[in-house]
């Protein structure tokens, strides 16, 4: 799918997978409807962890199999569901 993107959201892409490479983390922001959400999708490696309002879990998990299809969404409602992902998954949970 890199071939659908824009220049700078392949930019964008390829500077998550350095930062994955070297260690190190990153904030990506940007205004509302550029790609951020498929942007880290692509960006990060087999296992994501991501936090957002309980109102977009579903939101993340619908992008997750649209973008990352090699990895399962598993979304986590209620306290003490939390849990890290493991290799070939996307675990989605609201703060």
């Amino acid at each position: 799918m890199p071939e659908l993107l824009r220049p700078y959201q392949r930019r964008g892409v390829e500077w998550m997978h350095h930062l994955c490479d070297v260690g190190c983390h990153g904030l990506l922001a940007d205004e509302m409807g550029l790609g951020k959400t498929m942007q880290i999708l692509l960006g990060y490696g087999d296992r994501i962890l991501i936090f957002c309002p309980a109102s977009v879990k579903g939101v993340w998990a619908r992008e997750a199999a649209t973008w990352r299809p090699d990895l399962a969404p598993v979304v986590l409602s209620g306290r003490g569901s939390f849990r890290w992902p493991e290799e070939g998954e996307i675990v989605i949970v609201n703060y």
